[in-house]
C-alpha cells in the first residue's frame, strides 16, 4: 500500500511544481522535486522524493541548489525501502530528521457507490 501512496506523491509534486508564479518541478531520473518560490518558508511544498538513494545521491547538488537559490526550507520524503542509505546520505549532508509520517489505509471489500456528477456544488465558481 506504501507503494501507492510514494507513487501518488510523486504525481503530486509534479503538479506542485507548477501551481504558482515562477514554480518548478525538477525531474532528475529517479527524483521528483517541487521548487515552490511562493512558498520558500514550507519544507511541505518544496519537498523531495526519489525511487533509490542512487538516485537522490546523483540528483542531490542539483535539487540543493535549486533551493538555496530562492532560500527555500526543504524537506526529502524518505521511504522505508532504502531508509538507511537516504537517511546516512542525507545526515552526511546536515539533514535533520524530524518527522517520521506514516500513510494510512484501510482495504474495503466493496468501494463505495460513486455519488452521481451532481452531488456537489460548483467550487469553481
Amino acid at each position: 500500500m506504501i507503494e501507492r501512496v510514494h507513487d501518488a506523491m510523486f504525481h503530486w509534486y509534479r503538479r506542485v511544481g507548477h501551481a504558482s508564479p515562477g514554480a518548478r518541478a525538477l525531474e532528475p531520473p529517479g527524483v521528483v522535486a517541487a521548487v515552490v518560490p511562493a512558498a520558500r518558508e514550507r519544507a511541505v511544498a518544496n519537498a523531495v522524493l526519489f525511487r533509490s538513494p542512487a538516485e537522490l545521491e546523483a540528483a542531490y547538488d542539483e535539487v540543493a541548489a535549486a533551493y538555496a537559490d530562492i532560500g527555500a526550507n526543504w524537506t526529502v520524503w524518505v521511504q522505508p525501502e532504502g531508509r538507511e542509505a537516504a537517511t546516512a546520505l542525507l545526515s552526511d549532508r546536515g539533514h535533520v530528521f524530524d518527522a517520521d509520517p506514516a500513510a494510512m489505509a484501510r482495504t474495503l471489500a466493496k468501494p463505495p457507490p460513486r455519488p452521481p456528477a451532481d452531488a456537489l456544488e460548483d467550487w469553481t465558481a
